[in-house]
């Protein structure tokens, strides 16, 4: 496998499409909810169906719904009141559908216990709930538009990004916020926490058989899933530094696994010690984190998650994870100074 990188751009704000009833006595009510809702989402919500029929109608802005809507309303109104055909037509739509209705849809026990009724929201002209055995997502007009976005809000429960044979390298997000790595199941994720509303964008440098992809969890609704762009490679190749020359007879020793003099206490110490029994530090000048040496050199891997060797990688945390049956499996926590490649030896600098 070799190291990739990809640019996803994500928007977590969702798309939405208003559904309205075609009952005539009610369209005064109906269209009073609809101009409503449409000033506080306008941008999100452009698409108008109407209960009974699968033709949608767009609309570009505020003006352009309330001259159209009465000539729209006149082409539909008095169809039964069937929701069928706009689910049919929106089944893979990954927004929220807003149904608007004096009563509820007379085919509505059709769709009990469906994925797209759950991130529908019904919003009743009527003061009694449209179903008792229905767990529907609905709300009474009356309450206002304010009370109505309320119940709009679907909020995102989880981002993750996994794929085949997936280990994330390096990353960076904007706007900057927690991110975590997880291995279960032979599998590594990256997850984002508390992502902020509008969206992310996120610079990736991976390993994997194929592109990751990236997953979206909300509280109602399928799991949206978005694949992203392969782009050139966005950071700097790793800066190997020169281990401070006070040090470096100690980290030779190291190396060949032989007792060094300290230069904290003069006594001789076995290769393996990082703290001198007096509580000093003896690779003063070194980061704490997982290092990779050469005999002159050291890498650190505070910036990164992981680092590929043959067949093999190594995280920040010094962890080593060997590719095995196309699977990632966990083998140790390295040794000081083991050897982890030709001319190549890892330590785990704890402080």
């Amino acid at each position: 496998m070799q190291e990739r990188n990809i640019f996803f751009d994500v928007s977590l704000s969702f798309p939405i499409k208003l559904v309205i009833e075609p009952r005539e006595e009610a369209w005064a009510s109906l269209y009073k909810v609809a101009d409503g809702l449409i000033r506080c989402l306008f941008g999100r919500l452009m698409t108008l169906y109407f209960l009974g029929n699968s033709k949608s109608y767009s609309f570009t802005t505020l003006n352009d719904f309330r001259e159209n809507a009465p000539f729209w309303f006149s082409k539909n109104k008095n169809r039964v009141s069937l929701i069928r055909p706009i689910l049919e037509e929106n089944r893979n739509f990954k927004g929220m559908l807003i149904v608007i209705s004096s009563q509820p849809p007379v085919d509505l026990d059709d769709w009990k216990d469906t994925d797209i009724i759950k991130k529908t929201l019904f919003v009743r002209l009527s003061k009694e709930p449209f179903s008792d055995e229905l767990e529907l997502n609905e709300v009474d007009a009356e309450l206002g538009t304010n009370q109505i976005m309320n119940a709009i809000g679907n909020p995102v429960t989880r981002i993750f990004i996994q794929g085949k044979g997936f280990v994330p390298i390096r990353w960076e997000i904007d706007p900057k916020t927690e991110t975590n790595v997880f291995y279960t199941d032979s599998l590594f994720k990256l997850t984002i926490s508390n992502p902020p509303q509008g969206g992310i964008e996120l610079h990736l440098k991976y390993l994997a058989q194929e592109p990751p992809l990236l997953f979206i969890e909300r509280e109602k609704g399928q799991t949206e899933c978005i694949s992203g762009e392969e782009e050139q490679s966005y950071f700097d190749e790793p800066e190997w530094k020169e281990i401070p020359k006070k040090i470096r007879k100690i980290v030779e020793a190291g190396i060949s696994r032989k007792d060094f003099t300290c230069p904290q206490c003069g006594s001789l110490h076995t290769y393996n010690t990082l703290i001198c029994p007096q509580k000093d530090l003896i690779l003063r000048g070194l980061p704490a984190t997982c290092l990779l040496l050469t005999k002159e050199k050291y890498l650190s891997l505070s910036d990164q998650y992981a680092y590929p060797l043959k067949d093999s990688i190594i995280t920040k945390y010094g962890e080593i994870y060997k590719w095995k049956n196309k699977k990632w499996k966990y083998i140790k926590e390295v040794e000081p100074y083991e050897k982890v490649n030709n001319g190549l030896w890892a330590l785990l600098h704890r402080i």
